[in-house]
């Protein structure tokens, strides 16, 4: 495996991690419709990184696949501690 492949889906799976990042800590501010337009890219970019992995018949998808589920769960986690009333 060409260590370019290796160094680029690397890359690619770091951006996406950063955009969730920037994506949370976003919440609130002025930024956050940017940082969403760009999380909402970079996982298109992530996912499509799998696909072209799977279409080459690389070993590095699953990584990829990962990502994308940890950028998805990531997302949707609220960090607000919520209190439920007692019935």
């Amino acid at each position: 495996m060409p260590a370019l492949l290796i160094v680029g889906v690397a890359f690619i799976q770091c951006l996406g991690l950063a955009g969730l990042s920037w994506a949370r800590m976003s919440i609130g501010s002025r930024s956050q419709p940017l940082a969403q337009t760009v999380f909402f890219a970079l996982m298109l970019l992530v996912a499509a990184t799998a696909a072209i992995c799977v279409s080459i018949g690389s070993a590095l998808w699953p990584v990829c696949g990962v990502t994308f589920g940890v950028m998805i769960i990531g997302v949707t986690l609220s960090s607000r501690q919520e209190v439920q009333p007692v019935v």
